[in-house]
């Protein structure tokens, strides 16, 4: 986000998946560089369970439809309102607190750069009776104005409530677009 936001173009080269390209296959990188773990986790639990109502009132808080317009060809679009927590910056809030330990879990043992490194978190609060349409979470913006369908690295996806809404689901496959 941060290469988009702070120069004029953006240069990338995607991987037979679709995904931006990590490390380098010649020249000293290490193996985790060359492959990263894209294997799909499930944990349970992981929040304790007097942290969710502080969490639900500030995903509520969050929570933001907004109209905008992509950078350079004008295009409108409404999408949920995201946020972005820095690497080397302290969370203000318990959302952000949260989506820096998943960031650091994920990140543990790799080499990146926290001054243009952190993680990406929105918010989804539904009511029981309507759902979330079968979407691929991807970099919206991005795909308006190039044309290139960027998917993130690294997702999570965190229920706070069991209540109403379809599972998650992941699949072995690139989106079509």
């Amino acid at each position: 986000q941060s290469a988009r936001k702070g120069s004029a173009a953006l240069e990338v080269s995607l991987d037979e998946n679709g995904r931006i390209r990590v490390g380098s296959t010649t020249g000293g990188a290490s193996p985790r560089d060359v492959a990263p773990d894209y294997s799909t986790r499930v944990w349970r639990s992981v929040l304790p369970a007097a942290a969710i109502p502080r969490l639900a009132e500030d995903c509520a808080s969050a929570y933001l439809k907004v109209k905008t317009t992509t950078r350079n060809r004008g295009i409108e679009y409404e999408t949920n309102a995201t946020y972005w927590i820095g690497a080397s910056r302290a969370p203000r809030t318990a959302l952000e607190a949260v989506a820096l330990d998943i960031f650091r879990h994920h990140s543990r043992g790799v080499r990146f750069d926290a001054s243009s490194s952190g993680a990406e978190w929105w918010t989804q609060v539904v009511d029981e009776e309507l759902d979330i349409p079968f979407h691929w979470d991807r970099d919206y913006e991005l795909q308006k104005e190039e044309g290139v369908c960027l998917h993130p690295h690294v997702a999570s996806v965190t229920y706070l409530t069991g209540l109403g809404g379809a599972p998650t689901l992941v699949l072995p496959v690139a989106s079509p677009v």
